[in-house]
């Protein structure tokens, strides 16, 4: 499955009637929900991308304060592939997530070290956009990791996408606080399917069983 695939089973699974999406571009993930879940929210800043709020997340996420909200199902985080933002979107993500509802982070499982560099400058940042860039999103997801009292995995292929599950559908393990410090890329790839860790075919199988119930 790719992320397209993975967000279209989870919809599937959890009756899904709200979506929210961050970092939209191109909407080729946006618009191939749209048989499936017809309400939609898509949030970019970019004016070239296919939104359908051009606003950066927090601003989205500050404005949703302000006012009563319908919780969505269904969250996935793909915006700027930076470490503080991830952990902001997600942060901010549950709190308008409805109590079965799953968010999932895509960019965790970066395939080498060229694709996590991180921008210095809002030229390089626009740079990588045209490539592929990871960025630190995985240093993010093990700060989710330390810090969420909630089952988090990821399943490993299309650069790796982070499920954080709802309480109860998974026993929890989070990682020790320390485990999220500055790891360099070599230590982050010896111990990758521990850190993050790696979901098995059969784990995804027991998450939409979980699910279902």
């Amino acid at each position: 499955m790719d992320r397209l695939a993975l967000l279209r089973r989870l919809a599937e699974v959890l009756g899904a009637r709200r979506y929210l999406e961050i970092g939209v571009w191109e909407g080729r993930t946006f618009a191939g929900l749209a048989d499936l879940i017809p309400d939609r929210v898509g949030v970019d800043p970019d004016p070239r991308a296919r939104a359908t709020v051009r606003q950066t997340s927090d601003e989205y996420f500050a404005a949703l304060v302000e006012g009563p909200c319908e919780p969505f199902d269904l969250v996935f985080v793909d915006g700027l592939h930076e470490r503080r933002q991830v952990v902001r979107d997600v942060r901010n993500a549950l709190e308008v997530l409805a109590p079965h509802g799953v968010v999932v982070v895509h960019d965790c499982n970066p395939p080498d070290e060229r694709s996590v560099r991180v921008p210095t400058s809002d030229d390089e940042r626009r740079s990588f956009q045209t490539s592929l860039w990871c960025g630190d999103v995985w240093r993010g997801w093990l700060d989710l990791r330390v810090d969420l009292e909630r089952p988090l995995l990821v399943y490993g292929p299309d650069l790796g996408c982070g499920l954080v599950l709802p309480p109860g559908t998974l026993e929890v393990q989070r990682l020790e606080a320390g485990e999220n410090g500055d790891l360099s890329w070599s230590a982050f790839v010896s111990a990758r399917e521990r850190l993050l860790p790696i979901a098995s075919a059969e784990d995804l199988e027991e998450v939409f069983r979980a699910l279902r119930r």
